[in-house]
């Protein structure tokens, strides 16, 4: 009984029968009694006899009542009893044999162990890996230094910060394991490794909105990078640039940067995936798509995304699908195509929940409520942007998309009649954005406010409407975010109806149907014409 409290609250025959010092026919009778007595019952025949404890008492008690060097022997016979027994199935059971040999007081052997689960673990399970990276270095506390122990470390400490990108990671915690990383990269000469420390604390400084840090360590990670032969790192540098520099509404230079990276030529575009978990190659096309999208160019968009996902399927990738579905969806609703927004944002939302992601999940609740909005759903809109604005501030994943995500709940609380609500959520919009230094994301809060502002209808509330819209067409005006330029007309069209000036109205509506038709914009163009036919 205490073997098998050893080996936990269930046990295989195969499993004890290496463990146990009794002779077969002995322990074969034990266990009979133990059934008999009700301590264990049979939980399965095939494919192997399988037993479990029936309280759990009874395994504590058990459990406890041992000596700590007789567990501690016993811990490191089933960890050797679970590797000779599953030799087809490790990587399955690696999580495991870890536990059994850290309980057996072999930090070592444990962690290389957690490694190789935290390995096949990948994506599938961000929070499983991120749990079993950090369980590797934990039970590397209490061992000696050796250089096997800084190498497992060092990995340790880089997935955790990757995976903080998906699941979201206190500053502080982010800020020691960066560090830590960096002194012993350093001290180990491991440029690449340096090179990927760099990589994924910049990256997860901008998902954190600490967009100038950010651009500072990703200008180290570049060139940490290209002093390796690793085309991967490279890859990778120069898609987290590109995505700080989106962030920060440097449209072209993101451009720019993303295209520097697709014009190397690779024989293996998978190239990279083991540094972040997925290959950073499709997401290049993602970040000149993103650039494209705000500038107002929708058809090349939507074609690098398209494309994006394309090849993300024709690898096999599990994390980009998600990522790729949520921006498809942006461009559809930017253009009118809420149908096909929908199909898009609920695939995200599907990806999101198979991995555990909550970067996905924040992208997907939020573009789910945005297609909401559309159709004028204001309670369904505010429950799903609320739910992504939740996740953001509940567990910090993906905090820079919250100017986003407040600029459009101003529009669910406008739509459901809480004015006051709306234009708290359209002004903590504007001073987030500004805070983080994301001034493109200023302009959907501005036109939100101008909206609440319009509906109380006053006269100090209609030089305000004039005040937000001035400062949206300022903002588009300097950093070339054009998606927003035919909205800001429509707003302006509304306030001239307010005004009763038809003519000055009628004239923003035909500029906001030419800029949709410009822009590719076709289900918002045929939208305007129908109203403006209907006007005639």
């Amino acid at each position: 009984l205490q073997t098998a409290a050893v080996i936990g609250k269930g046990f295989s025959e195969s499993v004890l029968n290496r463990v146990s010092a009794l002779p077969l026919a002995e322990q074969a009778e034990s266990i009979s009694e133990l059934v008999r007595c009700e301590f264990v019952y049979e939980k399965a025949l095939y494919p192997e006899v399988e037993y479990g404890f029936k309280h759990p008492l009874t395994q504590e008690v058990a459990y406890q009542s041992q000596l700590g060097d007789r567990r501690r022997a016993t811990h490191a016979a089933v960890a050797r009893a679970l590797e000779e027994s599953g030799a087809d199935r490790l990587d399955e059971h690696a999580a495991l044999i870890a536990l059994h040999w850290a309980e057996a007081g072999e930090g070592l052997e444990a962690a290389r162990w957690y490694r190789r689960a935290a390995e096949w673990m990948g994506v599938r399970d961000v929070a499983e890996a991120s749990g079993l990276w950090r369980r590797l270095c934990s039970v590397l506390d209490g061992v000696a230094a050796c250089p096997e122990r800084s190498e497992l470390r060092l990995a340790g400490l880089l997935q955790i910060l990757n995976l903080g990108l998906r699941l979201g990671l206190p500053s502080d915690h982010a800020a020691s394991a960066f560090a830590e990383a960096h002194a012993l990269a350093t001290d180990m000469e491991d440029a690449r490794s340096l090179a990927a420390a760099y990589n994924n604390y910049s990256a997860l400084l901008a998902f954190e909105g600490r967009l100038t840090e950010s651009l500072e360590h990703c200008e180290q990670a570049l060139q940490a990078a290209d002093r390796t032969d690793d085309v991967g790192l490279q890859l990778l540098a120069r898609m987290d640039k590109a995505h700080t520099l989106l962030q920060l509404g440097y449209f072209e230079s993101a451009i720019e940067v993303s295209e520097s990276g697709l014009s190397v030529a690779l024989d293996d575009r998978s190239v990279g995936r083991a540094i972040r978990g997925f290959a950073p190659y499709p997401n290049l096309f993602a970040q000149r798509g993103s650039s494209f999208l705000y500038m107002g160019k929708l058809s090349e968009a939507r074609r690098d995304y398209e494309h994006c996902l394309e090849l993300a399927r024709e690898l096999a990738e599990v994390e980009i699908p998600g990522w790729s579905h949520y921006w498809l969806a942006e461009i559809l609703c930017f253009s009118g195509d809420f149908a096909g927004a929908l199909r898009h944002a609920r695939s995200s939302l599907e990806n999101a929940e198979q991995t555990g992601s909550l970067l996905t999940a924040v992208l997907g609740h939020h573009v789910l409520g945005r297609i909401h909005l559309a159709h004028g759903a204001w309670d369904e809109a505010a429950e799903a942007l609320g739910e992504s604005l939740r996740i953001t501030r509940a567990d910090g994943a993906a905090q820079v998309e919250q100017p986003l995500i407040l600029a459009r709940l101003a529009d669910a609380y406008l739509g459901s009649g809480d004015d006051e609500r709306a234009l708290w959520a359209a002004s903590e919009a504007i001073d987030l954005s500004r805070h983080l230094g994301t001034r493109w994301k200023e302009i959907p809060a501005h036109l939100a406010k101008a909206r609440v502002l319009r509906t109380r209808g006053a006269g100090d509330a209609r030089e305000g409407v004039a005040t937000a819209l001035t400062a949206a067409e300022d903002l588009v005006s300097d950093t070339g975010a054009r998606v927003y330029l035919p909205f800001l007309c429509e707003e302006r069209a509304a306030l001239a109806a307010q005004l009763g000036d038809a003519s000055r109205r009628d004239q923003f509506l035909h500029e906001a149907h030419r800029l949709f038709t410009e822009m590719g914009a076709t289900g918002n163009a045929e939208r305007l014409a129908q109203e403006l036919a209907s006007r005639a």
